[in-house]
């Protein structure tokens, strides 16, 4: 959590956020990878094609608002991006809630299969997570964190801030 408080606060918006994405150093510290569909979003709202262009020079209206054509891996795919709706932080938030919920229970918020990404889009946006019993899930806390920020609506979700400072993680 602490590298996605990190990417946000130098407004990274990394939209393809996945435990695979997530390596460990040799001390247990996280790192994130694979900024391959990473933008930055610049203070007036306005997102960099890429890295190496000047964040100053006038673009195009080109709003990460606006970035529907984007998808990263389907399980970890924000409603609102499938349907291809104004998405931003929140859509990383919902991401992070399905690498806590696979952390936590071994297994992805949606069952089924997966090879077919357009029946695994269909059931993002038409059903919710299935919440199974885990001796994990049984922590009311990381509970109300996991399906606060699996909730349909982005502007619901918890902000990463708000993750941060919530009494589960201020206990550890």
């Amino acid at each position: 959590m602490g590298a996605v408080d990190y990417l946000q606060s130098h407004d990274i918006l990394h939209r393809d956020l996945k435990l695979e994405n997530i390596l460990l150093t040799q001390d247990g510290h996280a790192v994130v990878c694979d900024f391959g569909l990473a933008t930055i979003v610049l203070p007036d709202g306005r997102a960099r094609r890429s890295f190496e262009e000047d964040p100053y020079q006038s673009l195009p209206d080109f709003y990460v608002e606006n970035q529907t054509y984007c998808f990263g891996t389907p399980q970890s795919t924000a409603p609102e991006v499938v349907l291809g709706q104004t998405y931003g932080f929140p859509s990383d938030m919902w991401s992070l809630g399905v690498i806590i919920y696979e952390m936590v229970t071994g297994l992805l918020p949606w069952r089924g299969e997966y090879d077919d990404p357009t029946a695994l889009y269909q059931r993002i946006i038409a059903t919710d997570p299935e919440f199974v019993p885990s001796e994990w899930m049984e922590d009311e806390g990381l509970c109300l964190i996991t399906q606060g920020l699996l909730r349909k609506d982005p502007s619901s979700r918890p902000s990463i801030g708000e993750l941060l400072f919530s009494p589960v993680f201020l206990e550890l």
